[in-house]
């Protein structure tokens, strides 16, 4: 419990200071309020009156609020009013601070008013400010009659129904978050088929939200998560996850800039009672950049790895280049490291290595082909005889077909070595197969891809790939020697995305096929 409550602790720390929580910028009653998630816009029917948080009171027929911009529109019959004080005009065009007023009259044009609004003076002839868009009222995602706006930030729809969105029930209160912190998007619940939030409270640094979610091979479930921002400098993400039939799961995630070249970043997770925890750091040392991680859990084991990494540089005629090296440990109280021939109890292991790293520029080929490649090598070496090494190479390419569709193709091969000198046969027995496989493998797959698009939500995407492993063993190791799978990505509704996907797998053990399906959920 002290271990889980001090990972907590670390986390509120890199927010350290957070901003202060401002109040709402306008408020606005309608009797049609229409909102367009594309857009960004709010569309206000039959009657319009903004309530400004600097006591100002504007009214009208017909509004448009652009809320990217933080700048209104209220056409018909509009007035404004502050204190005593009403000017009135055949529309309106200001921010939603209330700083900056532009007046349209049919009589005498535009001009700009003071704060006082007694002083009217020409202005330029800026047509553009009274631009109403033409937006058709079935198609806005949300329709309320009263909406809270904080600045750049989220807007607050009551009662908020939803005329586009299939399995969508009215519901009281919706809140909408448009902010661009990245800290908004960031989450500590476990991924899951469906997940659809539900904002609670929002403000220019924190959010509340509600999850309905549905995770794989566990049911359904109800997250709840906050989230407290710094802007882009970090964020902090705490969630519960509570399903129907399986243990509670408890997460948090924090992020932290440090100054211009590095970063901090806090994790943790409870589940069925095991606890974890992680700790990084990142810092950019002249040409290095170097990270540190640090885990545990309270079952005694933990971790820690330090490397520095160089930045991408060319090596001739586009190719880039970069190296890494790293050092750390690997600890579990007790010992569980069993050293061969002769098995002692170790508690902590300690490794280093070395990765390198090539890839060529876009090459453009013959058939108007794009082509590019990597190579990547490591090795690691332990603190007993033990070692890995690995190289793997990659080649992917594509070819524009028409304007939605797209030829992919590619071939990637892995080689790797676990070794354990004079003590081989001890980790790696012989298999009871035809295969002799003694920590050494192989991994070749080759693959083609035909891929149309449609928009930015629907694509169909038909793949072939053909996997040569060693071993290939079946349902025991490798891949299967061949996949043919298709997947469709479609947003039948505004607020509902469907991902779905049919695979067969060919050639296991002489096997016909074995059919797969995957599925999914997205805003």
């Amino acid at each position: 419990m002290r271990a889980r409550a001090l990972v907590f602790a670390l986390a509120l720390v890199t927010l350290w200071p957070l901003r202060a929580e401002a109040k709402p910028v306008a408020e606005i009653d309608g009797g049609a309020v229409l909102f367009y998630s594309d857009s960004l816009g709010i569309v206000v029917r039959n009657g319009v009156t903004l309530h400004l948080a600097g006591g100002m009171v504007v009214s009208g027929d017909t509004a448009y609020i652009d809320l990217r911009a933080d700048k209104a529109i209220v056409a018909g019959s509009a007035q404004i009013t502050r204190g005593a004080v009403t000017l009135h005009a055949d529309a309106l065009a200001f921010d939603l601070p209330g700083r900056k007023l532009d007046v349209l009259r049919s009589d005498t044009g535009i001009a700009r008013a003071d704060a006082t609004l007694t002083q009217l003076q020409p202005a330029p002839d800026d047509g553009d400010a009274f631009a109403f868009p033409d937006l058709v009222d079935r198609r806005a995602y949300i329709r309320a009659r009263h909406a809270s706006i904080v600045s750049r930030t989220s807007v607050r729809f009551r009662p908020a129904a939803f005329p586009t969105s299939a399995g969508a029930p009215p519901v009281p209160m919706y809140l909408y978050t448009f902010a661009s912190g990245n800290g908004y998007a960031a989450t500590a619940l476990s991924s899951a088929a469906f997940d659809q939030p539900y904002g609670l409270i929002s403000t220019p640094n924190a959010l509340t939200s509600a999850h309905l979610r549905y995770l794989n091979g566990t049911g359904a479930s109800l997250g709840l998560e906050q989230n407290l921002i710094d802007n882009n400098d970090g964020y902090l993400a705490g969630a519960v996850d509570v399903p129907i039939h399986a243990p509670v799961a408890e997460g948090l995630n924090s992020y932290r800039r440090l100054g211009e070249d590095g970063t901090v970043s806090v994790g943790a997770t409870s589940f069925d009672g095991l606890h974890t925890g992680l700790v990084g750091f990142t810092q950019a040392i002249g040409t290095l950049v170097s990270r540190l991680n640090y885990g545990i859990t309270n079952t005694g084991a933990s971790s820690a790895i330090l490397s520095l990494r160089t930045r991408d540089k060319e090596l001739f005629d586009g190719i880039t280049w970069h190296t890494s090296v790293n050092y750390g440990f690997l600890a579990q109280d007790g010992g569980v490291y069993s050293l061969a021939p002769n098995p002692t109890q170790q508690q902590t292991v300690w490794q280093k290595g070395i990765d390198v790293f090539l890839a060529s520029p876009l090459i453009h080929g013959p058939l108007r082909t794009t082509l590019s490649a990597t190579v990547d090598g490591s090795n690691t070496e332990y603190s007993y005889p033990h070692h890995f090494n690995a190289l793997e190479t990659n080649l992917t390419g594509s070819r524009r077909l028409s304007r939605t569709m797209t030829l992919f193709f590619g071939y990637d091969t892995r080689w790797s070595a676990d070794l354990f000198p004079n003590a081989q046969m001890i980790f790696y027995p012989p298999l009871p197969t035809q295969y002799g496989y003694e920590g050494y493998t192989t991994a070749r797959l080759a693959n083609v891809d035909l891929q149309y698009v449609q928009g930015p939500y629907t694509s169909v995407r038909l793949s072939y790939r053909k996997a040569d492993d060693f071993p290939q063993v079946n349902y025991f190791a490798g891949r299967p020697p061949n996949e043919v799978r298709a997947d469709v990505r479609v947003r039948p509704f505004s607020n509902i995305g469907l991902s779905f996907g049919r695979s067969y797998d060919f050639g296991w053990n002489g096997s016909r096929w074995v059919p797969g399906w995957n599925f999914s959920v997205f805003q």
